[in-house]
């Protein structure tokens, strides 16, 4: 019985929860296109202060402080997803970079082997036996 409760609840608040998310959305996306056109820069920072704008803009109907204390978490929530995609986008670039420099070392060892073997290395061989 608890559970039918729950899903009731669940599908009656849906469209208030979606209004809401559409509302933030709307207001953050439009928020960080007016930063990238002032600023012409597209980085993290542009975020952070679309998180705070949205937070404060969000919750102003309920005060000045109310909508301070928002905005701070807005931009804070926003600046800690984007240093977290900052960090991950460099582990994973030196993670590619590595992988690069091995593909390379082992193109240039081919390419040493088949100048031994008195070979064209840029020629295709189909019927290698290796």
């Amino acid at each position: 019985m608890k559970i039918r409760g729950g899903l009731t609840h669940i599908r009656n608040r849906a469209p208030f929860l979606g209004g809401s998310f559409a509302m933030w959305g709307g207001c953050f996306s439009t928020c960080d296109c007016l930063m990238i056109w002032l600023r012409q820069k597209d980085d993290p920072i542009n975020a952070c202060v679309a998180g705070f704008v949205t937070g404060g803009v969000l919750a102003a109907r309920s005060g000045a402080r109310n909508a301070f204390k928002n905005a701070v978490i807005g931009g804070g929530f926003l600046c800690l997803i984007e240093g977290v995609s900052v960090v991950l986008q460099a582990v994973m670039m030196k993670k590619q970079q590595m992988m690069m420099e091995q593909m390379q070392k082992m193109e240039m060892e081919k390419m040493r082997q088949a100048q031994q073997q008195n070979k064209n290395p840029w020629e295709i061989e189909f019927n290698e036996s290796d």
